[in-house]
């Protein structure tokens, strides 16, 4: 499918972007709950609520709210961030990406939970190992 799809960027008949928006339209569960953990670890942002205006802020929570939420500004920018993630892993199913994730805030939680030491000899443990990121 990958080769399919590259031959018809590559003669014009479709863009990148037209695949983006078909993308952007593929919402499952997997994917919204993804979005939502990615969203809630990453944005800096101070969030606004209903009625504040503050070009700085974050409507994320404001958009829930509202109606055809994964069609507005900060959904579909964190949308378009959590596949990016997910791509760079190179996992294409949202099903795994969640799986992956959740697995990772467990470990990170378990790892929160150890005393210093323990931390510093886990982290050397895992170095000598030679694990690739």
């Amino acid at each position: 499918m990958d080769k399919i799809l590259e031959g018809l960027i590559k003669s014009g008949k479709i863009t990148h972007e037209d695949i983006r928006e078909i993308e952007r339209q593929i919402i499952d569960s997997h994917l919204i709950k993804a979005v939502d953990i990615i969203h809630s670890i990453l944005c800096n942002k101070p969030h606004l609520q209903p009625g504040e205006i503050d070009s700085d802020g974050c409507l994320y929570y404001v958009e829930e709210q509202m109606d055809s939420t994964w069609t507005r500004d900060e959904h579909i920018d964190w949308l378009d961030k959590t596949r990016e993630i997910m791509y760079s892993y190179k996992i294409v199913s949202s099903e795994e990406f969640l799986e992956k994730l959740i697995k990772a805030m467990k470990l990170s939680e378990e790892f929160a939970r150890l005393d210093r030491l323990t931390k510093r000899i886990f982290v050397d443990y895992i170095v000598a190992l030679g694990v690739e990121y």
